[in-house]
């Protein structure tokens, strides 16, 4: 496996846990009462939220994977 692809695994493995991490941090508030939302609302919410990340991610893996490049040079 090339640098590239285990750095790229590593992020995405840092991704998958930002987003369940969120998921977990915004069912947490709900139920302490932090936030009022009910859970139709909260779902869509999280939904939103994960896509953002996945479509930052996808936007910006470009230069992660260049500066791994880079590094090999």
């Amino acid at each position: 496996m090339s640098a590239e692809s285990k750095i790229m695994s590593s992020v995405s493995t840092v991704i998958r846990f930002i987003k369940e991490r969120v998921r977990v941090d915004m069912q947490t508030a709900t139920q302490n009462g932090t936030l009022n939302i009910s859970k139709d609302d909260l779902e869509k919410t999280c939904n939103v939220i994960e896509n953002s990340i996945e479509t930052s991610f996808s936007r910006s893996m470009n230069e992660v994977v260049s500066v791994a490049k880079n590094l090999k040079g």
